[in-house]
C-alpha cells in the first residue's frame, strides 16, 4: 500500500499557464483483495504430481497513469495518476511426472485476465469527491464548489478529451461546442481557439473535411496572435490537406510546424510534424526522400513512453520500405508495429496495421495472409464506425 498523495494546481501569473504545486498527483491508497482455491494432489504411485489453483483479485484505487490539460494550451499538459477500480482473474497449473529412472517431465501453465471497471479523475483540490468514468459535462461538474471559471473551462477541455479517447466523439463534440459558446461570449479567445481545435480534429475522423479546414484555420489565426499553439494546429491542417489530396500544401503545412517544434526542441511533436513530412513527400511520388524522414520520426519516437505513437511512425516506415520496393523490411517493421498495437483496445491505428500487413502479404504474393489481414481490418473499420 502506498500513502495519499494530495496537492493542487495552481496558476503561475506571471505565464498565465498551470503549473504544478510541490504534490501536485492526487491519488488514493491501492488496495487488493485475492480469493484464491486449490487443488493438489499424487497419482501412479506418487510418480505424477499435478497443482492447480484458481484465482480472482479485486483491485481498488489502482494508480493508473494518464495525461491531462489544465490550460487551453494544448502542448501544456502533465502526466497524472489517477485511481481506478478493476479486477482479474486467472489460474496456474503444474505437474512433474517421472517417467522412468533417469527421465522426468515438467509443465506448467499460467492464465490471467484483467479489466478497469471505473475510471477516477482527481485533477485538483477544488473538486469536492471524485469524478469517476465521466458520462457528460453535468456529471463531472457537479462535485465542483468555489472554483473559478478558469477552472471550470479547464476542466471542460480535459473531459472532452477524455471522451475523445473512449471514442464518444458525438458526446465531446458537444461538450467543446457548449464550451466554446461560453469561450466567445467571455471574450477567451484562446479558450474558443482550443475548443475550434479539438472540434476540427472530430471532423477531420468523420470525414468532414472542409468543416475540419475551417475550424482549424480559425484556431491558427488565434493561435498566431498569441503565440502558442501554432505548430500543432498546422499539423492538423496538414493532415486535413493530406486526406483531401492537397499535397503541396500538406507538405507546407508539416515543415513549417516541424521547423517550430525543432527550434522549440520538442522532439516527441516534432516527430509527428516529421510523419506528416514522409506522408506528404510521398503521395508526391519521392519515396527515396522520404526515407530518411520517416526514420528520423521513429528515432525520436523509440524509447519513449507512448507506443502508439512510436507504432504510427513504425507504420510510416514500413508503408515506406514497400513503396521502395522492400515488402520483406517492409513486413518485419509493420509486424512489430501490430504487435505494439495488438497490446491495446482496437483503433483506427490497428486497422491501419491490419491493412498494411495485407498489402504486404499481396506483394509476396501470400494471398491467404493477405486477406486474413484486409478482413480484420475492414471488421475493425466496421466496429469504429
Amino acid at each position: 500500500r502506498q500513502p495519499p498523495v494530495r496537492g493542487v494546481l495552481r496558476e503561475d501569473p506571471a505565464f498565465g499557464e498551470a503549473v504544478l504545486g510541490p504534490e501536485a498527483i492526487v491519488f488514493a491508497p491501492e488496495d487488493l483483495l485475492n480469493y484464491e482455491a486449490g487443488l493438489k494432489g499424487a497419482w501412479l504411485d506418487g510418480r505424477l504430481s499435478t497443482e492447480l489453483s484458481l484465482f480472482w483479485m479485486d483491485r481498488g484505487a489502482m494508480q493508473v497513469r494518464s495525461s491531462a490539460q489544465f490550460t487551453d494550451n494544448p502542448n501544456d499538459f502533465v502526466f497524472v495518476t489517477s485511481n481506478a477500480e478493476g479486477h482479474a482473474w486467472g489460474l496456474e497449473a503444474s505437474l512433474a511426472w517421472q517417467v522412468a529412472e533417469h527421465w522426468r517431465l515438467h509443465g506448467s501453465l499460467g492464465l490471467l485476465a484483467s479489466a478497469i471497471d471505473a475510471y477516477a479523475l482527481d485533477r485538483e483540490a477544488g473538486i469536492e469527491g471524485e469524478l469517476v468514468a465521466v458520462d457528460g459535462q453535468d456529471r463531472g461538474l457537479a462535485g465542483q464548489k468555489g472554483g473559478d471559471a478558469r477552472r471550470k473551462e479547464m476542466l471542460l477541455l480535459e473531459l472532452g478529451r477524455v471522451l475523445v479517447r473512449q471514442g464518444k466523439t458525438g458526446e465531446a463534440g458537444e461538450l467543446f461546442a457548449k464550451t466554446l459558446g461560453v469561450a466567445e461570449h467571455r471574450g477567451r479567445k484562446g479558450l474558443a481557439a482550443t475548443c475550434r481545435y479539438f472540434l476540427g480534429n472530430i471532423a477531420y475522423h468523420e470525414f468532414r473535411l472542409d468543416e475540419a479546414k475551417t475550424l482549424h484555420l480559425q484556431a491558427l489565426e488565434v493561435r498566431r496572435e498569441k503565440g502558442s499553439g501554432v505548430a500543432t494546429s498546422l499539423s492538423a491542417l496538414g493532415a486535413v490537406a493530406l486526406a483531401q489530396g492537397n499535397f503541396p500544401d500538406s507538405l507546407a503545412y508539416f515543415e513549417n510546424a516541424r521547423e517550430i517544434l525543432a527550434a522549440e526542441k520538442s522532439e516527441a511533436e516534432e516527430a509527428y510534424a516529421l510523419v506528416g513530412v514522409g506522408k506528404a513527400m510521398t503521395r508526391l511520388g519521392d519515396f527515396a526522400g522520404a526515407a530518411p524522414v520517416l526514420r528520423r520520426a521513429l528515432a525520436l519516437r523509440e524509447g519513449r513512453d507512448d507506443s502508439v505513437g512510436e507504432a504510427i511512425a513504425r507504420l510510416a516506415v514500413a508503408e515506406n520500405y514497400l513503396h521502395l520496393d522492400q515488402p520483406d523490411q517492409a513486413l518485419v517493421e509493420a509486424r512489430k508495429a501490430h504487435f505494439a498495437l495488438s497490446l491495446i483496445p482496437p483503433g483506427e491505428p490497428r486497422a491501419d496495421a491490419e491493412q498494411l500487413l495485407g498489402r504486404i502479404q499481396l506483394r509476396l504474393r501470400r494471398n491467404d495472409a493477405a486477406l486474413a489481414n484486409l478482413e480484420e481490418a475492414a471488421r475493425i473499420h466496421r466496429e469504429l464506425g
